[in-house]
């Protein structure tokens, strides 16, 4: 039976994906330059939000949240890859949502925050758990080889989004990490070195 060329083309690179390493691979930074190795580069359109967040130092924890849209296969491993890579930008802590209910039950606070599903509500935690950050990755299948990833850190203190990059790419697998993982995870460590270079200063959101 004929099948149709999109339909050929998603099965084929679904067998070339099957049939090779997961691109899911945590890299170090280069120790002299901070960045992952990588010929591309996120292009200046690409930056949706870039606002250093003044205290990162003081950050408690992180919430991960990880997006694949994708119907390809050999892509396993995506969760654990982007913790560990945030981890190599230096990134640590991490929790879910059902360990920030465990502790909004066992202190007592569930008249105070009663619920965390909203921005209200991950304000209001923040007040007893200290300045925390939300942050996403996606990556989407757009079509055939193209791919988009995004990368995007929000903070519950202030309520806004501090950092948001959406990189897109043809991609070829060989180079999966290096045309379109690596460039986005690059800019996120230029937010990084921002953020701890910015001046601390009074955060009315957090009443310091």
């Amino acid at each position: 039976m004929h099948k149709p060329p999109l339909l050929f083309a998603v099965t084929l690179f679904s067998l070339l994906l099957t049939g090779c390493a997961s691109p899911f691979v945590v890299t170090s930074p280069n120790p002299e330059t901070g960045r992952f190795p990588t010929e591309s580069s996120v292009a200046s359109n690409e930056y949706k939000v870039f606002k250093p967040i003044d205290n990162l130092a003081d950050q408690q924890f992180s919430i991960l949240l990880t997006s694949l849209n994708s119907s390809m296969t050999g892509l396993d491993g995506y969760p654990s890859y982007i913790e560990g890579m945030l981890k190599e930008c230096g990134i640590e802590d991490f929790v879910d949502f059902e360990y920030l209910e465990d502790f909004v039950i066992a202190n007592g606070l569930g008249d105070k925050v009663p619920t965390l599903s909203n921005r209200i509500g991950l304000h209001l935690l923040s007040k007893y758990t200290g300045p925390y950050m939300i942050i996403s990755a996606d990556l989407t299948n757009e079509v055939l080889d193209r791919w988009s990833f995004t990368i995007s850190v929000y903070d519950p203190v202030s309520s806004t989004l501090k950092f948001q990059v959406s990189h897109h790419n043809l991609v070829f697998f060989g180079r999966f990490r290096e045309a379109l993982l690596h460039p986005t995870f690059n800019a996120l460590q230029e937010w990084l070195e921002a953020s701890r270079e910015a001046a601390p200063q009074k955060n009315e959101h957090y009443g310091t």
